[in-house]
């Protein structure tokens, strides 16, 4: 009999209930995969892009600190005539146009001023008024006043004559929210106020807040403490018309109202908080947010848990318990999808991301490569490909000749990785910059509605579309729970072959698809051809 599967990017992978209990079109594991548009397909890599040229973490003959050798947190600084990408290290910052470096680290009489980033807090900031401000919680806050690549990095005032370090203030994170920036977690003269909220006064184009002064009656500056819960304030994104305020065991709203009180607060959720610092994003007039427990979706009223029965266990099973700050939330809007990015077991940086597409709930996995920060934006150096420059086949490249290869319009993911001053442009071609990538699913535990009978499979017919070859297993096990005995790879060339011959018997069945090579593939569905046997 013919046992066809189809519709096979609709769920995606579901590791936590038994394999037997799976519904049609999931899958048992994966790696490397990406499910949309009713199809399992291999997952683009990344690339080198940005040349390191002029890249003051990898400059020739300069003496490399060991706490600058990654850029560790990035933002795009659009401007009308350059697209930025601010980066920074543990000890500098630069900004790069795609092509050259420039170090605009703070100065004292002409020499540099290192700052001291806490590796588990990090950078954070903004872009207000077109004017980009840095904070990593250690040193005073900082602006790029005139956004040129001469123009080094200054204090962010006070108020009119003082800056925050003049008065020993700092913030755990600082960042815009409308024509306001917003303080949490704040320091004064050496005393932390955790469940504080501090705001400036409003900025207008071109420039950054003239005074955060609560007690300046003249202007709108103040500050409050959320106390209405214990967990401190850790950090915030707006939705709409409202500042989502996260803390470890609540989320909070922030609106303008104007008047006396200039913003009121109100408490969304006492059920949730945040795991850590960048782990939210928006899409759609939602925040997708990594709390200590769950992934859920919320719209600023009714809070949607993103993975029951689906991968939650598997999820904070593999978060590393030492280095779960540096996880983080990247959007990929071009594939309506959020990457979950973490630090697994025994790693100290991003090498993995859980990819959930909002559009059909798949879940999916890729590789990272221990990446301290990915962020998105428009990816503009200024190549095309050649013929020199070319080195896939004719049957293999997916590029378009004297194509583009970063579109200036099109925003794209940039990763960097730990200790590398390279930076990656994601969702790029078939390979981890250059390097093959295992890609694989597998469905095991099928009984194709018969747990006693034995099945013998003699033939696998896919449907397949991409380039090169894809190894197919099938496997079996006699009793649930036994390992699973593989039989193959059996080879599938795609546009060419149209089946795999092949002879296992068991009475559960398992199948996997597997690239380790640089490939392109997409499966939309499958036959099998099975024959019942005996119930011994």
């Amino acid at each position: 009999m013919i046992i066809t599967h189809k519709d096979l990017g609709r769920i995606g992978i579901i590791d936590d209930i038994p394999d037997h209990e799976l519904p049609d079109g999931a899958w048992s594991a994966g790696q490397n995969v990406r499910f949309r548009d009713g199809k399992v397909e291999k997952i683009t890599g990344h690339s080198s892009v940005f040349t390191s040229t002029g890249n003051a973490f990898n400059a020739t003959g300069a003496a490399i600190d060991t706490a600058d050798t990654t850029p560790r947190w990035m933002q795009p600084v659009p401007t009308t005539t350059t697209n930025w990408w601010m980066y920074c290290g543990g000890k500098s910052v630069f900004v790069t146009d795609g092509v050259t470096h420039h170090d605009i680290t703070r100065q004292t009489l002409g020499v540099n001023v290192d700052y001291n980033m806490d590796g588990d807090i990090g950078w954070n900031g903004g872009v207000i008024g077109g004017i980009p401000v840095i904070n990593n919680a250690v040193d005073e806050p900082q602006e790029w006043a005139t956004t040129s690549a001469a123009t080094k990095l200054t204090p962010l005032t006070y108020d009119g004559t003082n800056t925050w370090g003049d008065l020993g203030h700092k913030a755990r994170v600082i960042r815009p929210f409308k024509q306001y920036l917003v303080a949490l977690d704040v320091t004064k003269a050496g005393a932390r106020y955790p469940l504080m909220v501090k705001w400036s006064h409003p900025t207008a184009a071109g420039s950054t807040p003239t005074s955060w002064d609560e007690t300046d009656a003249t202007v709108d500056a103040n500050e409050t403490e959320l106390a209405g819960s214990p967990g401190f304030c850790i950090d915030m994104l707006p939705l709409g018309e409202t500042n989502i305020i996260y803390k470890e065991d609540s989320i909070w709203g922030m609106q303008h109202i104007g008047g006396n009180s200039i913003f009121r607060f109100y408490k969304i959720s006492n059920e949730a908080g945040i795991l850590t610092r960048r782990c939210m994003k928006a899409f759609e007039r939602k925040h997708i947010v990594l709390t200590n427990g769950d992934l859920i979706v919320h719209d600023g009223q009714q809070i949607v848990p993103i993975l029951d029965n689906k991968r939650r266990r598997w999820l904070f099973r593999n978060i590393d318990s030492t280095n779960y700050q540096k996880s983080f939330i990247v959007p990929n809007y071009k594939n309506n999808e959020m990457w979950v990015c973490f630090p697994s077991t025994g790693a100290t940086y991003a090498d993995t991301a859980l990819i959930w597409n909002w559009r059909d709930g798949s879940v999916g996995i890729r590789e990272l490569p221990n990446s301290p920060h990915i962020a998105y934006g428009v990816v503009d150096p200024s190549e095309t490909e050649t013929w020199d420059s070319d080195s896939g086949t004719w049957d293999s490249d997916t590029t378009v000749w004297d194509e583009r290869l970063y579109n200036p319009t099109e925003r794209k993911l940039l990763l960097t990785e730990n200790l590398q001053s390279d930076f990656y442009v994601g969702d790029d071609t078939n390979t981890l910059n250059g390097t093959a990538m295992t890609s694989y699913v597998e469905r095991t535990g099928m009984d194709f509605g018969e747990d006693q009978r034995i099945k013998r499979i003699k033939k696998v017919y896919p449907r397949m579309t991409g380039t090169g070859t894809v190894n197919i297993y099938v496997g079996m096990q006699m009793q649930r729970g036994d390992a699973i005995s593989w039989s193959g790879p059996f080879p599938f060339v795609i546009g060419t072959d149209r089946k795999i011959d092949c002879s296992v018997t068991g009475r559960y069945m398992a199948i996997k698809f597997e690239t380790t090579t640089d490939v392109s593939w997409q499966l939309s569905s499958y036959d099998l051809d099975v024959v019942p046997m005996g119930t011994r």
